[in-house]
């Protein structure tokens, strides 16, 4: 066969050779492919052709093991694992090997608990490939983040809109990340497709089954089921729509138990919905309301058959639950996604359930690039708002002190939208918080906007004898300490976040308008800037060919109700 014409070289954990994959190209065209292992033979160490032993170790084990908390990405073959580190180079990129063919020979367990990302060959074989390695982890983990790439649906050329140009062809029969290199895509142009086209999530087939039973209930796909007895029969009375328990939560102090519950809305959109259990006492009425609101059709005559499917509830699956967004060891959690990885999935899980979230997502991050992101060039102010918006996430690994940035000007010079723009990294309007509060309330907001950022719009409207004060419980990071019920301290709520405040005039005056005084404290815990840029268009100094600065302010507040919440989303993924 002569000289192999590549060689896929297999490691253990530590990065010790294991033994190599062999290709070989042959005159008539074809290839072979031969395994070169280490064996003991009579006490010496020796190579043969000879194939790995079962389980087989999964390729670039040792990068696997030494980025533990990125993504991984599973190709069908050495030579598109390769091809394909440079189209993803936050994933850990590795293959099961001799592929479709032994996938049931392969050592999966270094993926459970890791975000995985499936992309088959373009042909029978690889479709199967990929869903037997989802199959087989979600098996193992039935709470397991698995997605399959899609066929790219675009070429790897960008039109005059900026934006990819259609793929108006099938991709041959075989297409790989090797093909896919060799076709011109980068990482940079992958990026432009948004993340719903790119890739789809892996479900158990065992969650496709109609029906199962639980306990005393039938959940199928017409609803969740109670099974009582009439005249020595048992007979179905349904309690709501399809709604599956799929996890127990509780946090590292096994206390605050929960469950972890998913159901369709009457649209067909998926909802997951984590239910303190302290919410099943009394009424329930708390964590129903929930339900209903986010789309669960529930039989209200058999309210308490549905609380006692809760009770009655004992799945396998666990996950960790923690009580505020923002780090959580090497996990950021927020409302709707956790991101990097942990040894089991980490939830958002708080007793005030029927709470609104401001965060979220709405658009791609090329649109918010394109109508936000842009339009900040050459506005010192806006592009100011955005960097400290993207501050939140480092302040634990630097370890720096909160703080505010106060921009203070008149009225209508566009202070708002510095807000408005900042806010949208993270989520719509509802990022915009007012300073007409109390203490306890701006508390209380802090926590839920740990490790982001906390946006205040108009000073003038809390009493100037509490502004001060706020100001300093923001930047002190800590609630005041108050007992409970039983005179015993309840724990105090913390929070890291830099926040920005807008008013017409800053602290210091506004304390003074009411005979107070700002302590230094206070002071160097907000910042206070000028908003006018001195341009003669209040806030702006950039309209962007806008023909006034309010037809500007008008179409940069239409833009961030548009498109938001991606640019913190893109920033987690890659810090994670």
């Amino acid at each position: 066969m002569g000289s192999p014409s590549m060689t896929f070289t297999y490691k253990n954990t530590e990065g010790n050779t294991l033994g190599h994959i062999l290709r070989f190209d042959l005159p008539s065209g074809e290839k072979t492919i031969r395994p070169l292992t280490l064996w003991d033979v009579n006490g010496t160490i020796q190579w043969k052709m000879k194939g790995f032993p079962v389980p087989h170790p999964l390729y670039n084990l040792d990068q696997l093991a030494a980025r533990p908390d990125d993504p991984v990405l599973v190709v069908e073959g050495e030579k598109s694992a390769d091809a394909a580190r440079g189209l993803f180079p936050n994933y850990v990129v590795t293959t099961a090997m001799h592929g479709a063919k032994s996938v049931d020979k392969a050592d999966l367990s270094p993926l459970l608990g890791r975000e995985v990302l499936i992309w088959p060959d373009n042909d029978e074989a690889g479709h199967g490939y990929a869903s037997k390695i989802g199959q087989t982890l979600l098996e193992q983990d039935s709470l397991a983040n698995v997605r399959v790439l899609k066929q790219l649906a675009y070429l790897p050329e960008l039109g005059e809109d900026g934006q990819l140009k259609p793929q108006t062809e099938a991709l041959p029969q075989g297409f790989d990340a090797a093909d896919a290199v060799q076709m011109g895509w980068t990482a940079e142009l992958l990026a432009f497709i948004p993340p719903d086209e790119l890739s789809e999530v892996v479900t158990s087939e065992k969650d496709q089954l109609n029906e199962y039973r639980s306990g005393n209930f039938v959940i199928n796909d017409t609803g969740v089921f109670a099974i009582k007895q009439k005249n020595g029969d048992e007979v179905l009375v349904r309690i709501c729509s399809r709604l599956d328990i799929v996890a127990l939560s509780r946090d590292s102090n096994n206390a605050n138990w929960g469950l972890l519950t998913k159901f369709k809305d009457h649209d067909g959109h998926l909802h997951e919905k984590a239910i303190p259990k302290e919410l099943l006492s009394g009424t329930g009425e708390a964590y129903r309301q929930v339900l209903l609101n986010s789309g669960l059709d529930i039989d209200m005559k058999q309210k308490d058959s549905l609380t006692m499917y809760f009770m009655e509830a004992q799945p396998e699956s666990r996950v960790l639950c923690v009580n505020t967004i923002g780090w959580h060891n090497n996990v950021f959690v927020l409302p709707s996604k956790t991101f990097g990885q942990n040894d089991q999935r980490v939830i958002l899980q708080t007793p005030d359930i029927d709470r609104t979230s401001s965060f979220g997502i709405r658009g791609e991050l090329a649109e918010w690039q394109q109508f936000i992101g842009m339009k900040c060039i050459g506005n010192s102010r806006l592009i100011l708002a955005v960097c400290i918006a993207l501050t939140g996430p480092f302040l634990k690994v630097l370890s720096v002190e909160n703080g505010g940035f106060h921009f203070r000007g008149q009225s209508s010079s566009g202070k708002t939208k510095a807000l408005s723009v900042a806010a949208s990294i993270w989520g719509g309007k509802g990022m915009v918080r007012s300073w007409r509060t109390t203490g306890n309330a701006i508390e209380s907001l802090a926590v839920e906007h740990n490790d982001t950022v906390l946006c205040l719009d108009e000073l003038g409207q809390v009493l100037p004898s509490e502004a001060g004060d706020i100001a300093y419980t923001l930047g002190n990071g800590q609630s005041k300490s108050r007992a409970n019920r039983f005179g015993h301290a309840k724990p105090t709520g913390k929070w890291r976040l830099l926040f920005i405040s807008t008013g017409e005039i800053g602290l210091g005056d506004h304390m003074a308008a009411n005979g107070g005084q700002v302590r230094a404290g206070q002071e160097i815990r907000l910042l206070d800037i000028p908003s006018d840029a001195s341009s003669g268009m209040g806030i702006f100094e950039n309209i962007h060919q806008a023909d006034t600065a309010q037809q500007f302010a008008d179409s940069l507040q239409t833009m961030v109700e548009t498109y938001h919440g991606t640019v913190g989303a893109a920033l987690l993924d890659r810090t994670r």
